[in-house]
């Protein structure tokens, strides 16, 4: 399960290349990719980052998926899987309780456990969202 960014630029060289800033290529910036490649500061991988490989690194973004990532939202944990052309997304809070699982598939969510916390919601549709 992939929950870093440095475990992500193992895998990406799309992340390495793009450095997190502005270019031609990639006319979005995202601080904490910055701040990993400039100083070396890991953090968690976000919903942000996620939104922008799937717009600019696809590649990244389906091998990320496929080996299961980690997202910190507010006060829970959300994972993500790639299952043939599903993803399996799961809530947790924080003390490692399961709030739910979501099936998204050809951007739908259908809820296979009820997902308890509203908020994780938001990120399930921001993932689908182009």
């Amino acid at each position: 399960m992939i929950r870093n960014l440095s475990e992500v630029s193992k895998v990406s060289s799309f992340l390495k290349d793009w450095n997190g800033k502005n270019s031609r290529t990639v006319p979005t910036s995202n601080s904490k990719v910055f701040e990993y490649f400039q100083s070396g500061e890991d953090s968690r991988v976000n919903v942000v980052l996620m939104k922008q490989l799937k717009k600019y690194g696809p590649e990244t973004y389906e091998l990320v998926l496929k080996a299961g990532v980690s997202v910190e939202y507010q006060s829970m944990e959300i994972e993500f899987i790639l299952q043939d052309k599903d993803i399996i997304g799961k809530v947790f809070l924080k003390n490692g309780v399961q709030s739910g699982e979501v099936l998204i598939r050809n951007k739908k969510i259908k809820e296979v456990k009820k997902v308890t916390n509203f908020d994780a919601n938001h990120v399930f549709w921001a993932l689908i969202e182009d």
